[in-house]
């Protein structure tokens, strides 16, 4: 429905790292990195904290259920600060619900 129209309009389609990766490249910043800060449960229902950093700047980390998901959650949180995506560009609720600095 809606959110099948919304993804499919959207020029990133959720994959946040490319297109932090892609701004990076644009406004020729270094290539972004991700840092797990953190690992909790079981091994069979890990979550990850993981932060984006860009050369000396580190941005708000993120939790996720896989590192995938804590990654493209950091990269969301690192556009929002370099102000390339506002926070109510979250496509879905798993990413804006993911950040450490929504938590605070």
């Amino acid at each position: 429905g809606p959110a099948i129209d919304e993804a499919a309009n959207s020029s990133h389609q959720q994959n946040y790292k490319s297109l932090l990766q892609q701004h990076c490249q644009q406004v020729e910043l270094p290539m972004p990195s991700y840092r797990v800060l953190d690992e909790q449960g079981p091994d069979h229902a890990k979550a990850f904290k993981v932060a984006a950093e860009v050369g000396a700047d580190i941005f708000d980390s993120a939790w996720g259920n896989s590192k995938k998901r804590a990654e493209q959650a950091a990269a969301f949180n690192a556009l929002v600060k370099l102000g390339v995506l506002h926070a109510k560009d979250a496509i879905g609720c798993d990413v804006a619900n993911l950040s450490d600095a929504d938590a605070d």
